[in-house]
């Protein structure tokens, strides 16, 4: 009885957070909407980084075959490992975001997956090589494919207001088609260096589109966090 009691109070209370909070992020936005598409910005950025960290396989391809001896069924393994690995992560995601908030998850998810780039392509050649880059490729599969859409997008919307979410998350939606463009353009011109270069300069990359989340940007707009409430 005690414990029924204490639900039902705890309701109106959370209730009342939420509407809040909706208050709060709309008066902010309506006041100072570049201050919000400014951390958007960042975020999307951010998200770029993964970007780097994923597509450079696609940009090496060709040159990762023949210089590692990988056959297209390997790396169709490869590549299914690291499916297999981003959807474990999906679901941590949603649980650590809702539990400690999107922004420790941005940021665990960008230096999982720049830490795992740099494996990959410290992974030595050899016989046993394939072992080592698919327990690297997987680890990039669960921090970038997994973690990284899920924690910006509990970020994003814990700042833009509800009246304005579907609009500004329709353009937030547009960073991977971008991401994907600018990671391709700009690594393409280092594959003459070899593969593990265009790796190494992917995961510079995506640390320096990290820093600023890191530095300017919070879980939330108003001191009232929507998510963890």
């Amino acid at each position: 009885e005690c414990c029924s009691q204490s639900l039902f109070s705890r309701a109106p209370l959370a209730t009342m957070r939420l509407a809040q909070s909706h208050t709060a992020r709309t008066e902010l936005y309506e006041s100072n909407p570049c201050k919000l598409y400014f951390v958007l910005v960042l975020l999307c950025l951010c998200y770029f980084g993964k970007y780097f960290c994923t597509s450079d396989m696609y940009i090496v391809q060709s040159r990762f075959i023949e210089d590692e001896n990988i056959s297209a069924v390997q790396l169709s393994s490869l590549f299914a490992l690291g499916y297999a690995a981003s959807m474990v992560g999906k679901v941590c995601a949603g649980a650590m975001s809702d539990a400690i908030g999107g922004r420790f998850v941005i940021l665990l998810a960008a230096m999982g997956y720049i830490v795992s780039t740099l494996l990959f392509a410290a992974v030595p050649s050899g016989k046993n090589s394939f072992v080592g880059f698919c327990a690297a490729w997987a680890s990039i599969g669960f921090f970038a494919l997994g973690l990284a859409w899920v924690a910006v997008v509990s970020v994003a919307t814990n700042w833009i207001p509800a009246a304005y979410l579907g609009r500004l998350m329709g353009l937030v939606s547009m960073a991977p088609q971008l991401g994907d463009a600018a990671a391709r353009l700009f690594l393409a011109d280092f594959l003459g260096r070899g593969w593990r270069v265009v790796f190494r300069i992917a995961a510079f990359s995506a640390f320096c589109l990290l820093l600023p989340v890191a530095l300017f940007v919070s879980n939330s707009r108003s001191g009232i966090e929507c998510a963890n409430s």
